[in-house]
This record gives structure tokens, C-alpha cells and sequence, in this order.
């Protein structure tokens, strides 16, 4: 009986991980949905209108690139919550749900560094602005770090 309550905690932490994790990414629908502005990076503001432009052009290409990897990790993260919620859990089912939405989370993280480097491309000064700051261009607000607008994994942004 120990057991079982031991490894029931130690999946409910999982999933509170989990929650938090997909939480931080802004993936559910709230406040801040919707278009944002780039207020977290002043190179934004000296960037010629063309340059903007272009970043407009790689966020959008991100946003709509990542956008199926975005509704997978939350999917995943539903089935998890259901699997939890059951009365039986099935631990070994649970815990391959995690490593699922780990997988999942490990490719958007790859595609977001992918386009860092893309912007960085664009111009150098865009390399101190990849980390932190207030969310940009259209996403979906949540709980936790995704609170703004943003689309990237862990709630960073320009």
C-alpha cells in the first residue's frame, strides 16, 4: 500500500512538473492573447524598417512552423492529466506520457534556437535580446512565464 502511495505521489509531481513545464509555454488561451509588441529588446526600435520587417517575417514563420509541436504538447499534456486522474493509474502508460511531452518540448526548443539564430542573422545586435523580456507578436497567453503573448518554449522572447 506504501508503494502504491509513493508512486502515486511521485506521478502527481511528475504531472505538476509537467503542468508547469507547458504552463511556462503559453499554451493556453488567456489574457495576452493575441498581437504583442517587441518592448522587451531596444535593438527592436533601432532596427531599419526594413530589418523589422524581416523579423516580423522569421517571428510569424516561427510562430506558424511551431504551431503544431505547441497543440501537440498540450494534447499530450491532457491525455497525461486524464491518465493521472484515473482511480487506477496506469504508472508505466503515465510516465511514457511524460517522456512523450519531454520528446515533444526537446523539438520546440530546437526549432526556437534554430530561429534565435535566424534573427541573429538578421542583425547581431538581436543576440541580446533572445532571453527574457515581455512577450512578442501574436501567441497565447496562459499561467506561469507564458503569461504574455509568447509563443517560445520558455517564455522568452525578443
Amino acid at each position: 500500500m506504501k508503494n502504491r502511495i509513493l508512486t502515486l505521489m511521485v506521478m502527481v509531481a511528475l504531472m505538476g512538473f509537467t503542468t508547469f513545464a507547458v504552463a511556462g509555454m503559453g499554451m493556453k488561451g488567456g489574457p495576452g492573447m493575441g498581437p504583442g509588441k517587441g518592448g522587451g529588446c531596444a535593438a527592436m526600435k533601432t532596427l531599419s524598417a526594413e530589418d523589422q520587417a524581416k523579423v516580423t517575417a522569421e517571428r510569424d514563420a516561427f510562430v506558424k512552423d511551431t504551431q503544431a509541436l505547441r497543440d501537440q504538447i498540450q494534447q499530450k499534456h491532457l491525455e497525461l492529466k486524464a491518465e493521472v486522474a484515473k482511480t487506477d493509474t496506469d504508472v508505466q502508460k503515465a510516465s511514457e506520457m511524460v517522456k512523450g511531452i519531454t520528446d515533444v518540448v526537446a523539438q520546440l526548443a530546437q526549432k526556437r534556437l534554430q530561429h534565435q539564430l535566424n534573427l541573429k542573422k538578421i542583425n547581431p545586435a538581436l543576440a541580446d535580446c533572445m532571453i527574457g523580456g515581455p512577450g512578442m507578436g501574436p501567441g497565447h497567453g496562459g499561467m506561469g512565464r507564458g503569461m504574455g503573448n509568447c509563443p517560445y518554449t520558455d517564455g522568452s522572447t525578443l
